[in-house]
């Protein structure tokens, strides 16, 4: 025997996280086995099957048929909510496929597996019929409903002899008259409609509706209400210590934070040690120059240079009274080779002690301008130097922690 489970569905709660689900029961093929969810509002849609993978456990021998597999759903997005149920079913179909040909050979797995695959269809039929309406066993069988155009917009009902047929028409004691529109809508957007509720695609709320507020860190399509707003903001900030300083692109604080009003117009330095501020021009001022400060040089600020020399020549006047010499010796004041004695040798000649005299010449050197001039050039005023420091920036405010 190899379909030895009962079963053929199985069902699952949403948690959230888990995206593959297991069966026990056995499934002839892959393409066997169908999806289908129900959402928290009890609707029930059939999942394409290209959103879902089926994987089958691998007989065991000598069974030719699998038992149990597994499902991945979803493939993609978020794992299934909680509130909503996913069904997994065997639907086979309801085919004989196999041909034995007389006299042929015939194989006991193949003759098992047909077992299998008919037993497979009556456990899908009983599942279908546990979910129908029905009557007790000691019950007479019931009388056939009336046809669809004499039940409709009737009631279902019992009659007297308790068979289940259509009764009166939707309005009396059993419902109000401002239900009426609504049950006897054509289909859910009409009843709706006539009950005033928005809709469910894209719905358009007025006044101040409300909703369940979701438990701190719930991620999936739960509405946000503004307290869950509020308890993600201040767990986000509890997650900074009080007193934490950080810079905020914005003019106020955020909540929970207070503005550091020491700092103003000051740029930021990144230290790989103790912090702290400093310096003396405000950052406006520092980079809000277009040339650099009037400055004038000093002597020890110019480098060593020459000067060009203008020199157009000069004389100096000479002042010559005359002057004359007199002879020391006592002899006369002039002699020539005629004077007696001979000459200037011999012993006892008076003009052997000839010696001149000095004498102040009065000779004297007239002063006069040279012209000599010296070229140069230059205001001696203050200079700058072009130069732009208006740098782009954008202004930050520093917060801390409560």
């Amino acid at each position: 025997m190899t379909v030895n489970n009962q079963t053929s569905k199985i069902s699952y709660q949403g948690n959230g996280s888990t995206t593959t689900w297991s069966f026990p029961f056995a499934a002839d093929q892959a393409s066997s086995v169908f999806l289908f969810l129900t959402d928290d509002l009890g609707h029930v849609n059939q999942v394409a099957v290209g959103q879902y993978t089926v994987t089958l456990n691998a007989p065991v021998a000598p069974n030719p048929t699998s038992l149990g597999g597994s499902v991945v759903y979803p493939l993609s997005g978020p794992p299934l909510a909680a509130g909503n149920t996913l069904t997994i079913v065997r639907l086979t179909p309801d085919l004989q496929l196999t041909s034995i040909s007389n006299q042929s050979i015939v194989y006991p797995p193949i003759v098992e597996q047909q077992f299998d695959y008919r037993a497979m269809i009556d456990q899908q039929l009983a599942e279908a019929s546990d979910r129908a309406v029905k009557v007790g066993i000691g019950d007479s069988p019931m009388a056939p409903l009336p046809p669809k155009n004499l039940r409709l917009n009737l009631q279902a009902v019992f009659n007297a002899n308790g068979d289940l047929t259509a009764g009166g028409a939707v309005i009396g004691t059993i419902i109000s008259s401002a239900m009426v529109p609504v049950v006897t809508a054509a289909s859910l957007p009409a009843a709706r409609t006539a009950m005033g509720v928005p809709p469910v695609d894209s719905p358009a709320f007025t006044g101040n509706p409300t909703a369940p507020t979701a438990t701190l860190g719930d991620n999936d399509t739960t509405i946000a209400t503004t307290a869950f707003v509020q308890n993600q903001l201040s767990g986000v900030g509890a997650q900074f210590p009080s007193g934490t300083r950080m810079l905020f692109q914005q003019t106020t604080a955020p909540p929970g934070w207070t503005k550091d009003v020491t700092h103003h117009d000051k740029a930021l330095r990144i230290v790989n040690g103790t912090v702290g501020s400093g310096g003396t021009l405000g950052f406006l001022t520092a980079f809000g120059k277009t040339a650099t400060d009037a400055y004038t040089l000093t002597v020890t600020d110019i480098p060593p240079h020459n000067h060009a020399v203008s020199d157009p020549t000069h004389a100096h006047g000479v002042s010559d009274p005359t002057h004359t010499h007199l002879n020391a010796g006592g002899g006369p004041t002039f002699m020539s080779k005629d004077t007696p004695g001979g000459g200037f040798g011999g012993t006892g000649n008076p003009y052997n002690d000839l010696s001149i005299a000095a004498a102040a010449t009065g000779i004297s050197i007239s002063a006069a301008g040279t012209g000599i001039s010296l070229f140069n050039t230059g205001g001696g005023g203050p200079h700058s130097h072009g130069m732009d420091t208006r740098v782009l920036y954008v202004d930050v405010i520093i917060a801390q922690k409560d």
